[in-house]
């Protein structure tokens, strides 16, 4: 159709209305790990509001020791404009920390 992200071809920008929620909840499950939870939920007013934009992240971080330290992430997007499918992203990060 010549649009990408929902914007038309040979625009540059879009324009909605909506209502947007966002939840955000951190708690340590063990000593030295950390999870954390974003969730942000927007609907469009101005076309299909039964039809959501979902974000949701999962993060959990890890101090191995007192020089490694690991994070864990996991986020999944489900915005129709972008593509009508769920994405999914995973990062794995190894850190090295040392004091001076």
């Amino acid at each position: 159709d010549g649009s990408a992200f929902g914007v038309d071809q040979g625009e540059t920008s879009r324009f909605e209305l909506g209502a947007n929620v966002s939840a955000y909840y951190k708690t340590n499950i063990v000593q030295n790990v950390s999870i954390q939870n974003t969730l942000n939920l927007y609907a469009n007013y101005l076309e299909n509001l039964g039809n959501v934009d979902i974000d949701y992240t999962l993060s959990i971080a890890m101090k191995i020791n007192s020089f490694l330290s690991a994070n864990i992430i996991a986020q999944a997007i489900y915005d129709d404009n972008a593509i009508a499918k769920v994405q999914v992203r995973e990062v794995f990060g190894l850190g090295f920390n040392y004091k001076f």
